[in-house]
C-alpha cells in the first residue's frame, strides 16, 4: 500500500542522493594545472589557470 510506496520512494531518493555525492567527489579529483611565471627583472609573479590537460 501507501507505506510500501513511501519506503520505495525514500530508497530511490537516498540512492540518487548518494550517487550525486559520489559524482561530485569524483569531479573534484580531476587534475587541474596552474602555471606560475616569475619575471626575473623585478620578481613579479603571475599565475595562469590552465584547467584540464
Amino acid at each position: 500500500g501507501i507505506v510500501q510506496y513511501a519506503v520505495s520512494l525514500v530508497d530511490a531518493l537516498l540512492f540518487i542522493h548518494y550517487l550525486a555525492i559520489v559524482l561530485l567527489e569524483l569531479r573534484q579529483l580531476q587534475p587541474f594545472f596552474s602555471l606560475c611565471v616569475t619575471r626575473s627583472t623585478d620578481g613579479e609573479t603571475q599565475h595562469y589557470n590552465l584547467g584540464l590537460l
